[in-house]
This record gives C-alpha cells, structure tokens and sequence, in this order.
C-alpha cells in the first residue's frame, strides 16, 4: 500500500503475480480477496498488471493508485465500505 520512490512498482507485481498464480486454488478455496494500493515508478502498469490477473485466477482484486488513501480502502476490506 506504499508509494515508491526508487522501486519499480510494475517488475515488483510481476513476482506477486507469479506467487498468486502459484497458489491460484487455495486462494479459491478460502474466497480471499485482494486489495492493492500502491504509487511510484511504472506504477500505472504494475497496477494493470494485478487488474488482469484477478480476471485469470477468478479471486477479487480491487486495485487503487496513489490518488487514494490508505485510510479509505481498509474500512473496505472490514465491510464498511468508502469513506
């Protein structure tokens, strides 16, 4: 949920998406879902990349830039919705 200054945001998800992709079925098996918050170098395209991949495992992934709030996503993943 950090924003980068140095770290390149899109080769970090490539290696989140393999990990997610490795572990695809008991993601499914325990209904996870995912939110992921994240700014910085290539960021538009790492955040593309975990879009796509919600698709292809068939788990939620809700993805946001640095436009929002850390504050404003985790009463999401509580079940309060935005704020």
């Amino acid at each position: 949920g950090a924003i980068a200054n140095f770290t390149d945001v899109a080769k970090t998800f490539k290696g989140v998406v393999m990990a997610l992709e490795e572990y695809r079925e008991k993601l499914q098996e325990a209904g996870v879902k995912i939110y992921v918050r994240r700014g910085g170098p290539n960021y538009e395209q790492g955040l593309k990349l975990m879009r796509s991949l919600g698709d292809r495992l068939g788990v939620a992934i809700e993805v946001y830039g640095p436009e929002t709030h850390m504050t404003r996503i985790v009463p999401l993943a509580l079940g309060g919705g935005l704020t």
